[in-house]
């Protein structure tokens, strides 16, 4: 993902994405066939090989999991057992790392630690 918004935006560095969001809030922009679509605090993305929908993360982190999205992805995306991953399970799945310290919930969405951690940055 970050590829595709450095080649087509110049910059992965999220104060930046913030400014161009803001410039083309709910406006489709397509560029090298691929297509972004900034909507509040985050972005769908969708090229032929797959489409996204994420929120921005808080701090240095770059985008949180929130259960509702990545159970749509797998369905959007045609991910054949997508059903077995309802938002529910996801959610229960995302509890049970914040539980045993290696995620943490902030604003709905949940965020992998263990890397900060490890590197001293938390």
């Amino acid at each position: 993902m970050k590829q595709y918004l450095k080649e087509d935006f110049g910059t992965i560095d999220k104060q930046e994405l913030h400014r161009i969001a803001i410039q083309y809030e709910s406006i489709p922009v397509i560029k090298n066939d691929n297509c972004y679509w900034f909507h509040g605090i985050g972005l769908r993305f969708s090229n032929c090989l797959f489409t996204i929908d994420f929120d921005f993360g808080y701090d240095n982190h770059w985008c949180g999991i929130k259960p509702y999205f990545i159970h749509a992805y797998l369905k959007d995306n045609d991910y054949i057992e997508y059903s077995r991953y309802d938002t529910a399970t996801i959610k229960k799945q995302c509890d049970e790392l914040v539980n045993n310290h290696k995620m943490e919930k902030k604003y709905s969405s949940y965020y992998f630690i263990y890397f900060y951690r490890s590197m001293n940055l938390m």
